[in-house]
């Protein structure tokens, strides 16, 4: 493969149902290399709340040669209200023997009942064409 060794998110959207205990979130470099690749992770508060809603995460993640993939976990708490769907900011720094890749990301928490979405308590929907308000 020609170009430069990157290392970044696989993609820039993530998602986890809230129930579930955790998200992986998977790093990848474009290429193999014969080198040690070393990145730093961070979650970040989006519209979710670290200790809340999700426990916030950092580390380094260290791809030996010949590895192009690498994931870190972001534990999930399921705080069993009804609420829209909370947003994590996705962070990668400090690349050491690669280029700095896709090095942002958000994974969104979704909140679901029964496989469906859930509105919030006291939510309400506002047809636009007659201004009927359900509740």
């Amino acid at each position: 493969m020609g170009g430069p060794l990157k290392v970044g998110f696989s993609v820039d959207t993530y998602s986890v149902v809230e129930e579930d205990a955790s998200a992986s979130i998977t790093v990848q470099l474009t290429k193999t290399t014969n080198k040690t690749v070393t990145v730093d992770y961070m979650t970040s508060e989006g519209t979710a709340t670290g200790g809340v809603d999700y426990t916030q995460v950092s580390g380094t993640l260290t791809f030996v040669p010949g590895q192009t993939s690498e994931t870190f976990t972001i534990p999930i708490i399921d705080d069993s209200e009804a609420e829209f769907d909370e947003t994590v900011n996705l962070t990668l720094s400090n690349s050491s023997n690669a280029q700095m890749g896709a090095s942002a990301a958000v994974l969104t928490i979704l909140d679901l009942v029964d496989g469906d979405p859930e509105l919030p308590p006291d939510a309400q929907i506002v047809a636009p064409e007659d201004q009927s308000t359900f509740v």
